[in-house]
């Protein structure tokens, strides 16, 4: 390509990490970088995404820094990808501070944190925030309920379970193959079946 911009990096980046090519997505992000171009939301979210999949905490940190330093942290699609990599590297705390203090959330925010607080096992966390997700405007079709009926089942509450079956039935999420198998898994661990 003779001409390179901003959108071509994004592009290339983007694809770069979407298949896996770590290696060459970071060269390219420090290639865009030293021609002067400016990373935007599109390129902070595929470059968080990178630290996703690695144990590279330090290059996500840097990157989250970057992101500050640009004002792009605020950006509800880059605060989401590094909520997602907090999250994923068992940084929870973190991720819920970064949570609380963004000025935008989506529903997207808060599966995040609600799913990061089950993988950590702080189950009543995720659960007080699952409820209070219920009386906000996101669609209730993307609530997080496979995540939900985990909980459930691992803490073997039928109460709980059963709630939220029949949120996932008001919007039709229990048809979900995911939504479906936590129904089974539930159900079964709290000696239903």
């Amino acid at each position: 390509m003779t001409t390179k911009d901003s959108v071509s990096f994004n592009v290339m980046i983007t694809g770069y990490t979407k298949f896996g090519f770590r290696e060459e997505a970071l060269k390219l992000f420090r290639q865009m970088r030293n021609m002067g171009f400016q990373p935007s939301d599109f390129t902070f979210a595929a470059v968080v995404g990178l630290s996703v999949g690695s144990d590279d905490v330090i290059f996500g940190q840097q990157i989250h820094g970057l992101a500050i330093k640009t004002s792009y942290v605020w950006d509800v699609l880059v605060a989401n990808a590094l909520l997602d990599f907090y999250s994923k590297h068992d940084y929870i705390d973190f991720a819920k501070n970064l949570f609380d203090e963004m000025p935008e959330l989506d529903g997207v925010s808060c599966n995040i944190i609600i799913t990061g607080y089950a993988w950590n096992e702080q189950y009543e966390k995720s659960f007080n925030l699952f409820k209070r997700l219920q009386v906000t405007s996101f669609d209730r079709k993307n609530f997080p309920f496979a995540v939900m009926l985990s909980v459930a089942a691992t803490e073997q509450n039928l109460t709980m379970g059963r709630q939220i079956h029949a949120q996932a039935m008001v919007t039709t999420a229990d048809s979900e193959v995911q939504a479906g198998n936590a129904l089974v898994d539930m159900y079964a661990k709290c000696e239903k079946i």
